[in-house]
């Protein structure tokens, strides 16, 4: 199986956020290490070469195994699910021990957690992540009857063991082992591979969707040791506004009978220019565009030409303040109604994540508007108070 075609066969990349870079930022250098499910090596290749890392590995797949154990200090090819890895290095004691993206493809990973064990250290720990079969995308599909297996990913073709917290943990205490690290990685709902370039039926779904604490967890990463310590789970929740990385963003239209979906995109959350394109085959009675994202966002400058007409929106699902649309949580949307066919259309934007400026921003218009208001206010005062000065004193007021 050549790199082109296994799935396995990847790159590290230090600037993505996945179980491999964030267990290597909770390691620490000159170590021992056992990782099983190694694959091609990617992580092997850096604890060794950048951290110093003394790394023992073990893979089932010989073609991805002559590519990891280049460079490792030991290697064994074979089944996880079999003893001949364990006897191999029996003996040995580690400080870590990696099973990152492994027990999901194993019908009895507490096998290998058992054997695993045996093998850390006393203050040793063990580090597993597994995909979250509970995300929001998987629970979409199963409302539309679909289970959909895909080449990489939640529902990765290979999969035979499925895990959610809760099941993750309850087989760490099996086996008498205890969380010392607790994280995760997200992805935002109808952005995962269930779902790119699909049309789904969810958008009356997502809003209370959106409230489930787990549903946009992509996947768990845990830290496992021998000890009795136990950590709060609030910090994989802490860190969700800091991984949250992409938004979608969908166009309806209604031709006259509903809305269909016209085109869904998937942007990185960086990417806060808006610039949208359209020409519409027949006559559109509405255009919806729809952004969805778990937080708070704003649109700063939004305009939309109609062949080079300015069309003002016909509603918003958020509040107007100056020139900027604040919307709240979840699937909203911009509507212009009443485009004819063949025209060109074009909507300009600015979108912004940052729920802190938001919040600064809008306090601050709030104040100038408000201010602008009392201005307003106090000079109609004033322009009245001479009214009637003028009224009770109309001569007087002839030199005013």
């Amino acid at each position: 199986m050549n790199k082109q075609n296994n799935p396995y066969d990847l790159e590290l990349n230090r600037e993505d956020i996945n179980p491999i870079n964030i267990i290597i930022d909770n390691m620490e250098p000159n170590r021992t290490v056992l990782e099983l499910g190694c694959a091609s090596g990617r992580m092997t290749q850096y604890m060794s070469l950048n951290m110093g890392c003394k790394v023992d590995v073990v893979e089932l797949d010989k073609e991805l195994f002559d590519k990891a154990v280049r460079f490792a200090h030991d290697g064994f090819c074979g089944n996880l699910l079999e003893d001949e890895w364990a006897e191999y290095y029996k003996g040995r004691k580690y400080d870590y021990i990696v099973i990152a993206d492994v027990l999901e493809h194993l019908t009895n990973p507490g096998f290998v957690i058992s054997k695993a064990k045996e093998l850390l250290a006393d203050d040793g720990i063990m580090w597993i992540s597994v995909p979250n079969i509970a995300h929001n995308d998987i629970i979409l599909n199963l409302m539309n009857n679909q289970f959909i297996y895909t080449e990489s990913g939640l529902l990765d073709r290979t999969h035979v063991h499925f895990f959610t917290y809760d099941e993750l943990e309850r087989l760490i205490k099996e086996y008498d082992m205890s969380l010392v690290f607790v994280d995760a990685n997200y992805k935002a709902t109808g952005t995962t591979e269930l779902f790119m370039g699909k049309d789904l039926e969810w958008k009356a779904n997502y809003n209370s969707l959106l409230e489930r604490k787990d549903g946009e967890i992509y996947q768990y990463i845990v830290g496992v040791s021998k000890g009795k310590t136990i950590i709060s789970t609030d910090n994989i929740y802490k860190n969700y506004n800091m991984q949250s990385e992409k938004y979608l963003r969908r166009i309806w239209v209604d031709y006259g009978e509903g809305f269909i979906l016209f085109d869904s995109s998937v942007f990185p959350k960086n990417d806060e220019e808006i610039n949208v394109d359209l020409s519409f085959p027949c006559n559109v009675e509405m255009l919806w565009i729809e952004v969805a994202f778990r937080q708070n966002y704003r649109i700063d400058d939004l305009s939309c030409l109609v062949d080079s007409t300015s069309r003002e929106t016909t509603h918003i699902d958020g509040q107007r303040i100056g020139n900027s649309i604040f919307f709240e949580k979840g699937n909203r949307g911009i509507y212009w109604d009443k485009i004819y066919a063949n025209t060109s259309v074009k909507i300009r934007g600015h979108i912004s994540f940052n729920l802190e400026d938001n919040l600064i921003v809008k306090e601050n218009e709030t104040i100038k508007i408000l201010k602008n208001k009392i201005k307003n206010l106090e000079n109609e005062k004033a322009d009245m108070e001479k009214e009637i000065f003028r009224f009770k004193h109309p001569i007087k007021s002839r030199f005013m």
